[in-house]
């Protein structure tokens, strides 16, 4: 039939997966259900490009986020890390979240009474 021995699914016509361990680690990244939120989409999920162009470029931003990930954990547990300012490796919600937590937020407070 001309579409190779490999069906839509990932298995070959033997049974056996044609994906790498490779290939199945960054699909494991790229879909993260804590960081992801593909899986609600189900029946109308749609599988990403598997063009080799598009998969090194899943590869490199995957790549950045695992080195963004890691940076933010050692600024995190470092003796360094202030909760009141966190930097601009965390979200800005992370500031006022921090200043209602310790009662130093007059905007939040202000907006209640």
């Amino acid at each position: 039939d001309g579409s190779g021995s490999e069906g839509g699914d990932g298995v070959g016509q033997d049974g056996a997966s044609v994906m790498t361990q490779e290939d199945k680690l960054l699909l494991r990244q790229v879909f993260n259900p804590r960081l992801s939120d593909r899986r609600e989409e189900g029946a109308y999920f749609v599988p990403p490009d598997p063009t080799f162009d598009y998969v090194v470029k899943l590869q490199g931003l995957a790549k950045q986020e695992e080195l963004a990930q890691r940076g933010r954990e050692e600024h995190f547990l470092s003796a360094g890390f202030v909760a009141d300012d966190p930097g601009p490796a965390f979200p800005s919600s992370w500031s006022a979240c921090s200043e209602v937590a310790s009662g130093r937020s007059s905007k939040g407070v202000e907006a209640m009474r």
